[in-house]
């Protein structure tokens, strides 16, 4: 009779394997618990409550701005309290300064507050 052989084989692992297997190990579980906190959503924030000046101003309804007459445009660009308006004075407004040689109708050289009202009237 022949001796018996053994089935079973132990397979020696060589560094390079080890480490293979290690590097597998761990990029698979890196990935799965990437994926896993990509797909837990956490529970919505608490908000706070708004305070009581928030509650009030969006309660309040919206009012609109007032817009200058042109006596205040006028006396707002009226750098030098002269009553009359220079150029120079006009460019605070630049479409003012566009049209200044138009608003000038008796060409002076300056707008009146009635060349200046009358100018905004007409463009």
């Amino acid at each position: 009779m022949q001796p018996t052989r053994s089935l079973s084989r132990i397979r020696v692992l060589h560094g390079f394997d080890a480490r293979s297997l290690v590097l597998f190990a761990g990029l698979t579980m890196g990935g799965t618990q990437a994926i896993m906190a990509q797909s837990v959503t956490s529970p919505p924030a608490q908000q706070a409550a708004p305070s009581q000046a928030v509650q009030q101003a969006q309660a309040a309804p919206a009012t609109p701005r007032a817009v200058p007459t042109a006596d205040q445009a006028f006396d707002r660009a009226d750098a030098n309290g002269d009553g009359k308006l220079t150029l120079r004075e006009a460019e605070r407004f630049p479409a003012v300064a566009e049209r200044f040689q138009q608003f000038d109708v008796d060409h002076n050289g300056s707008l009146s507050r009635e060349e200046f009202s009358n100018g905004l009237k007409q463009h």
